[in-house]
């Protein structure tokens, strides 16, 4: 049997802790979240690999866009500077991971 690595850990903890966030916080705003169970477990995953790939929680549609300029990255960290605009112009966010409440 295979020892858990601390990396391994470390994922499940921000899988938890970042399925939790975009409950909460599509509750908060009103917002549904993609219906498809499958794309909301991929992206928080991809979600918590960012946090321990690069200490932060690069939404999974930004991540190729990081520059390295602090300020400007932090507006990739999920639910991401864009997300608001998105969702009243489309009725989703970039990742589709927020819909508009209807």
């Amino acid at each position: 049997m295979l020892k858990s690595s601390p990396e391994k850990n470390d994922l499940e903890k921000y899988i938890e802790r970042y399925g939790k966030m975009v409950r909460n916080y599509a509750k908060k705003k009103n917002y549904r979240l993609n219906p498809d169970e499958s794309r909301i477990s991929f992206l928080v995953r991809e979600m918590a690999k960012n946090k321990i790939e690069f200490g932060f929680s690069y939404c999974p549609c930004m991540l190729k866009r990081v520059c390295g300029d602090p300020e400007e990255d932090r507006k990739r960290i999920c639910p991401c500077f864009w997300h608001e605009k998105d969702i009243i112009e489309r009725g989703f966010c970039e990742c589709r991971l927020f819909y508009k409440h209807e």
